[in-house]
């Protein structure tokens, strides 16, 4: 099973300490939970391979309409928005860049940020633009805050995936521990 990266740990970290109040995921992986991101913060606006209550969405699909209301919230409200990961081209939650960038200029938002090794749609009208991996940015943002180990998931003792939850607070799921869908195993 896929284990978080390092920018997911920091992310995760800066939810723990309240400077990232809200994650509009468009991957049905789960890593944000696995490196420790509040559930309850975290829109999966596309579905996810491991709630049940929350199934993925085809291209072709509709998104859910409580999802879809929240993406918009958060796209007319954020103060700023950061930018890992994708490619920004042309899906509902690219609304979260460009709404933010278009109330930046009014001077109503700070902007976004999009990190990236590649060229997106949505370049220039970011309010900072980094050509570089998700990873190097976060570490040298967790070094600029003081994050120790356990914010890149390297301490002693971390513990991954579902380790991180008690187990009354988590749910089996029919996927092996491969991560493929089972009809006969589940997994927490």
């Amino acid at each position: 099973a896929c284990e978080p990266t390092l920018a997911h740990c920091v992310m995760a970290e800066l939810n723990r300490q309240n400077l990232l109040h809200g994650w509009v995921q468009q991957n049905h992986d789960g890593l944000p939970q696995k490196a420790g991101y509040r559930q309850e913060e975290i829109n999966e606006i596309h579905g996810s391979w491991f709630d049940p209550s929350s199934p993925v969405v085809k291209y072709s699909g509709c998104l859910r309409g409580d999802l879809f209301e929240d993406m918009e919230t958060q796209a007319q409200t954020s103060d700023l928005v950061l930018v890992l990961g994708t490619s920004l081209t042309g899906l509902n939650a690219d609304q979260c860049v460009t709404e933010t960038a278009r109330r930046s200029t009014q001077g109503s938002a700070l902007g976004s940020v999009i990190i990236s090794p590649q060229k997106t749609a949505q370049d220039g009208k970011a309010a900072l633009r980094i050509f570089a991996k998700a990873d190097d940015v976060m570490l040298a943002l967790a070094k600029e805050f003081g994050f120790g180990p356990r914010a890149i998931g390297r301490s002693r003792g971390v513990r991954r995936s579902a380790d991180l939850f008690p187990k009354e607070n988590r749910v089996l799921v029919p996927y092996d521990k491969n991560g493929v869908r089972s009809q006969t195993v589940k997994t927490y």
